[in-house]
């Protein structure tokens, strides 16, 4: 039986511990600023791969708790088009991964390792929208499954991953942007 509600609520895991991750992120860029600072921001990015890694691993259920979503039926081919989908963020987490970990190598180096740090970074916001996204095809899968005209469900999670990503954005970004180098700002 395709459990509807399981799946959204590993979308919002993915989505939270992505958001998340922006935070150490955030602070890492900052911290590299600084040569005083600067060692101490691959425990930053240490976090950050922990929050990488959970929602990985809430992607991965995802495509698994997909499986009976999927078939022959009038809703199977949306259900593939999700489980796709859900496949390419999955992917798209498994490349931040290996890219933070290369990352944590540099990210002690004054400047450069706030560089890299940082591209990483935005590496993970262009990837937070592809989220929402996917609940979207999650509601159409939902209004196919039950033949109901709306999915309120799949706004309710669109609608929640805009609103944490407005508070969590800003606030890594003020907290990664605190320490300036001379002469800015």
């Amino acid at each position: 039986m395709c459990n509807i509600p399981l799946l959204y609520g590993l979308l919002i895991a993915a989505e939270s511990a992505l958001i998340a991750a922006l935070i150490p992120l955030g602070l890492a860029v900052g911290l590299g600023t600084n040569p005083f600072t600067s060692p101490l921001a691959p425990a930053l990015v240490i976090v950050a791969l922990v929050f990488f890694g959970v929602a990985q691993t809430a992607i991965g259920a995802a495509i698994a708790a997909c499986g009976p979503c999927t078939g022959t039926g009038a809703c199977g081919t949306t259900g593939e088009l999700l489980r796709a989908f859900l496949a390419g963020i999955f992917l798209s987490i498994t490349a931040l991964v290996a890219a933070g970990i290369i990352v944590l190598a540099v990210s002690a180096l004054p400047w450069a390792g706030s560089i890299a740090v940082g591209i990483v970074a935005i590496a993970c916001a262009a990837i937070i929208p592809l989220v929402p996204l996917a609940a979207i095809n999650l509601g159409r899968l939902e209004v196919c499954r039950t033949g109901l005209a709306g999915s309120v469900a799949a706004t309710v999670v669109v609608v929640l991953a805009i609103l944490v990503a407005v508070i969590a954005i800003p606030i890594a970004v003020i907290a990664g942007g605190a320490v300036l180098p001379p002469g800015v700002g």
